[in-house]
């Protein structure tokens, strides 16, 4: 009813995307840490990252849902660098990283292999991985393909595939 009132009252201009001429500022923060490119040659690709923390100390990698970027980790980047290095990514398709315009480079294995290349070119030592919503997904994925990667898991409004799977045919 608030948005039909809005439409009539505004018109419907006022719910258009509005494409910005420049980058909130609050993006730049450098509380949040350094942002830093990785590219992944056998992806082709350039993902983009905050990081804050000594690069010595235990990486958490953090995997945004949908539709968010790095900035959703903000409070574990200022949090949590004291005790570890904390990795915030935008995956393919967010933010800063690259774009790809072919609809089929976005499955799963694609994802997966981003996680993954991004750990080796970050990192010779296990990770701790922290996903929520649609990167849980992708980390269920990559913790199942690549356990050897990772030292914990962490998901935030993601549930297992399997749990998941069950959930939706016991509610058929």
């Amino acid at each position: 009813m608030v948005i039909l009132l809005k439409i009539i009252l505004k018109g419907k201009d006022n719910y258009k995307i509005k494409k910005r001429t420049s980058q909130p500022s609050i993006l730049r923060d450098p509380r949040f840490g350094k942002h830093q490119f990785a590219y992944l040659p056998t992806q082709n690709i350039k993902l983009h990252y905050v990081e804050k923390g000594d690069r010595n100390k235990p990486m958490i990698l953090c995997l945004h849902g949908f539709p968010e970027c790095w900035y959703h980790y903000k409070d574990l980047l200022e949090n949590l660098s004291d005790q570890f290095w904390v990795v915030a990514v935008d995956m393919r398709g967010y933010g800063e990283s690259d774009k790809p315009t072919k609809t089929n480079k976005y499955g799963m294995d694609y994802l997966v292999a981003d996680v993954k290349d991004l750990i080796k070119s970050l990192t010779n030592r296990k990770c701790i991985l922290v996903s929520h919503d649609w990167g849980g997904a992708v980390a269920w994925a990559a913790v199942t393909k690549h356990p050897n990667l990772f030292s914990k898991h962490v998901s935030i409004n993601g549930p297992h595939p399997q749990v998941a799977g069950e959930r939706r045919s016991s509610s058929i």
